[in-house]
């Protein structure tokens, strides 16, 4: 009478079974013979394993290999230096770091190793200047959509309306602040009741682009609109200024000259 071995416990069984009645395992066709279990991750020798996981990745290096890489690296003399800080960093096989841990800038494919230059020499290690490859000007160019605007030169003067101190100011292209300790005929707002008229402050100042007003302090009206404190308006001719019971005028003489 046949038997069926269970190829899991290798125990026999009575031919009419499907399952192992010890381990309930599935039993395949009847061999009568005793079958070998497959060895278990656990009951195979760490040599052996380690044989398999070097044939299955032939690409990982040897222990010691890189360690031994990186310091002929470090003795060659090769860095990677920080643009921004100057922190140097020994390029480890090859590999350039992630980001310097001193000002945490990331390093691109456009930062390259450097040689470590001798200790006589006295010239600073830093990173090639990228900016040497292409010239970069900071001034205006003459390509873009302003280009054919030209240069504002005119002048300004502010005339006072008011029947308390009426006034003719000319204001400087550096700039000016008007009000009762501004640098613009101080003198002015600081005596009799018109002290207590205009405590405001406005800062008038000119720029390539024409004449600009920044309220700093108080309540003031341009062209019948208030104003927010520290907003920019480009002043033009005729505008009118309303701070406090003083009504200015403002007259701008164009002026203008063609790059």
């Amino acid at each position: 009478m046949g038997s069926k071995r269970c190829a899991v416990c290798n125990h026999l069984n009575e031919e009419g079974r499907i399952y192992c009645r010890f381990c309930r395992a599935f039993l395949g066709a009847d061999t009568g013979q005793k079958i070998v279990r497959k060895k278990s991750i656990w009951e195979i020798r760490e040599g052996q394993i380690e044989n398999e996981e070097t044939e299955r990745r032939p690409f990982l290096p040897k222990a010691g290999e890189r360690e031994k890489k990186i310091q002929a690296d470090e003795e060659s003399g090769w860095l990677f230096i920080c643009p921004v800080c100057g922190r140097q960093y020994p390029s480890a096989g090859g590999n350039r770091p992630l980001l310097c841990t001193a000002c945490s800038y990331f390093f691109t494919e456009e930062d390259k190793p450097v040689q470590r230059q001798r200790a006589a020499e006295k010239e600073k290690l830093r990173q090639p200047d990228r900016t040497e490859e292409k010239e970069i000007s900071f001034r205006r160019q003459n390509t873009g959509p302003m280009r054919r605007r030209g240069e504002d030169i005119s002048s300004m003067r502010l005339i006072g309306l008011s029947e308390n101190a009426p006034f003719v100011l000319n204001v400087s292209e550096k700039g000016s602040i008007l009000g009762s300790n501004g640098n613009l005929r101080p003198e002015l707002f600081r005596s009799g009741r018109f002290r207590k008229v205009m405590p405001q402050h406005l800062m008038i100042w000119h720029t390539q682009a024409g004449w600009y007003l920044r309220a700093l302090k108080g309540r003031t009206l341009y062209n019948g609109e208030e104003m927010n404190l520290g907003v920019c308006r480009r002043l033009a001719d005729g505008d009118f200024l309303n701070a406090g019971d003083c009504s200015i005028r403002v007259e701008i003489t164009r002026g203008r000259k063609n790059d």
